[in-house]
């Protein structure tokens, strides 16, 4: 008779154990299935109205049919992004946090600054790439080179006197601008700038020869004849400009410039809950339609081709890439 009562005793007590751990499951098992069941805020490290922000708004149009909530857009600029970038790591890790980030804010920042207030590797949790913009190199139309052979050729007749604006030192520009200068043996004149913006604005004003940057900035004033566009530094050429030619086309070497934007969450989120997001953000960014209706005509790269299961080896074999480039210039060109 006691063993008896001993073993409801024990059974009573498993049972007491077991329920909340499979209530906690089926819990578990709710979330994920239904989520989202509010809107989820995204974050954008960059000023509104941005290419970032544009872009976030319309991945969220996209989502809204597959998730039944919007996606909200929320500006957290600064600090070259960090602002917004460490808000999202500290965030509550519960599927309603994502950032769409822009590349030096886990690649050459990180490389550059010792303190970091966050970690790039350990508090995000990648989600999927969103798109890849390779860069263009522009001219003033003033500048007495028309191709990249003629530029190549009047630098090295003139070491030091061709200049090129930049968004800032240290900036990606700044860094694969003398990347290519010293694959090409030629010396240029940095003069950095507060923003991509102001950057442009003065090739637009003649004070600097030559700008590397995103295809959508000058565009205009290429067609308008402003601004001489000398080689596309990607491995393909644009359809915007098909009449350009690549770096490796045009000069003979392999030189790549480029930035790419990305989705993540905070590092502790639910990995069913990040599966997910990831799947249905790649839906959207790997199909026809983010293709010809935003890639193409905003300049970006026309296929995005990395999957999520690609993302955190993408990461750091871009983080390799940037720690390369750096190493090719004089620290005392990097420094503020």
């Amino acid at each position: 008779m006691k063993k008896s009562n001993t073993l409801n005793r024990r059974q009573i007590l498993q049972s007491a154990i077991a329920a909340p751990m499979a209530l906690h499951a089926q819990f578990s098992g709710a979330q994920s299935q239904d989520f989202p069941t509010r809107p989820v805020k995204v974050t954008v490290p960059f000023a509104a109205g941005g290419s970032v922000d544009q872009m976030a708004r319309y991945i969220g149009g996209k989502l809204l049919p597959k998730w039944g909530q919007p996606l909200v857009v929320e500006s957290r600029a600064g600090a070259n992004s960090l602002v917004g970038t460490t808000y999202v790591a500290k965030a509550p890790a519960d599927g309603y946090n994502i950032l769409m980030a822009a590349d030096p804010a886990f690649s050459i920042i990180p490389l550059l600054n010792k303190n970091m207030p966050y970690n790039a590797d350990k508090d995000f949790a990648p989600l999927s790439i969103m798109c890849q913009i390779s860069f263009l190199l522009v001219a003033h139309g003033s500048f007495p080179a028309n191709n990249f052979q003629e530029f190549v050729a009047y630098a090295k007749a003139n070491p030091g006197k061709v200049s090129y604006s930049s968004p800032g030192i240290a900036s990606q520009h700044h860094v694969m601008f003398e990347v290519l200068a010293n694959r090409l043996g030629i010396e240029l004149l940095h003069v950095p700038y507060q923003g991509i913006a102001p950057s442009m604005s003065a090739l637009l004003a003649g004070e600097v020869n030559l700008l590397l940057g995103a295809l959508a900035l000058p565009l205009s004033h290429i067609r308008s004849g402003r601004i001489k566009a000398l080689a596309f530094a990607g491995t393909e050429r644009h359809p915007l400009l098909p009449q350009v030619p690549t770096v490796l086309q045009a000069g003979g070497i392999a030189f790549e410039a480029r930035s790419w934007f990305g989705a993540f969450a905070p590092a502790a989120t639910p990995k069913d809950i990040v599966q997910k997001m990831s799947n249905d953000i790649w839906d959207v960014t790997s199909s026809k339609d983010f293709s010809e209706n935003f890639l193409i005509p905003n300049g970006y790269d026309p296929i995005n081709t990395i999957k999520p299961s690609q993302f955190v080896k993408f990461l750091q074999d871009d983080r390799a890439r940037w720690e390369k480039a750096i190493a090719l210039i004089p620290p005392d060109k990097l420094k503020t």
